[in-house]
């Protein structure tokens, strides 16, 4: 049980230090720090500064929580150009500088959304170039990069997408896995597990309808 953390995700409409005082009034000595751009917004990865940063990391320090993990969403990766987005490169930066301080050893971003009128081998090809620097940058920080894929709608939401995503990633990028999305896209999760088993750095567990 010692592995079983929560996220601050639970307490979304709060603020993260809210959230993290209530997680230990459950009992939780960890926490996954879960920011979503205008749906949690725990930490402002985009606009973090150094000041900003140590000023959270004093806060959670404050509390007594651990964070073990950062989970990012809603900042991106390409844009519908296939163009790299500076604020994702910007704020990935900032989430491992925040990472660092914390001690937390993995950072999660999305795999990445896809529209109709986006041709999928040149998004696939963009997102692909995309991770290979953000696994760069992690490599700078000693910090593991881990992408959640399978992710419901997005360009890894089936079997078959899966499979192709994670055969273009780059041998460093770790996993994210997440019952709930594949439950959403109506996949069994332990069929999905025993394939990806090797690359799963984190796993996310929630209920999903």
């Amino acid at each position: 049980m010692d592995r079983l953390i929560a996220s601050t995700m639970t307490y979304r409409a709060a603020s993260l230090e809210t959230a993290l005082k209530r997680l230990k009034e459950e009992g939780f000595k960890k926490a996954e720090l879960c920011t979503v751009v205008d749906w949690i917004p725990h930490f402002r990865l985009i606009n973090a500064t150094d000041e900003t940063i140590e000023e959270a990391a004093k806060m959670i320090e404050g509390i007594g929580i651990e964070i073990p993990a950062i989970n990012v969403s809603g900042i991106g990766n390409v844009d519908d150009n296939n163009n790299f987005i500076g604020t994702a490169v910007l704020a990935m930066n900032n989430a491992f500088k925040l990472a660092v301080r914390l001690g937390a050893k993995v950072v999660t971003l999305a795999c990445g959304e896809i529209k109709p009128e986006h041709n999928r081998e040149e998004r696939l090809k963009a997102i692909t170039a995309f991770n290979t620097l953000i696994a760069d940058m992690a490599e700078k920080y000693s910090v593991t990069y881990s992408i959640e894929a399978p992710h419901k709608l997005s360009i890894a939401e089936k079997t078959e997408e899966i499979a192709e995503y994670w055969a273009k990633q780059d041998k460093r990028i770790k996993c994210t896995f997440d019952v709930a999305h594949l439950t959403f896209a109506g996949i069994d999760p332990v069929q999905i597990a025993k394939v990806y088993v090797n690359r799963v750095a984190h796993v996310h567990l929630r209920d999903a309808v």
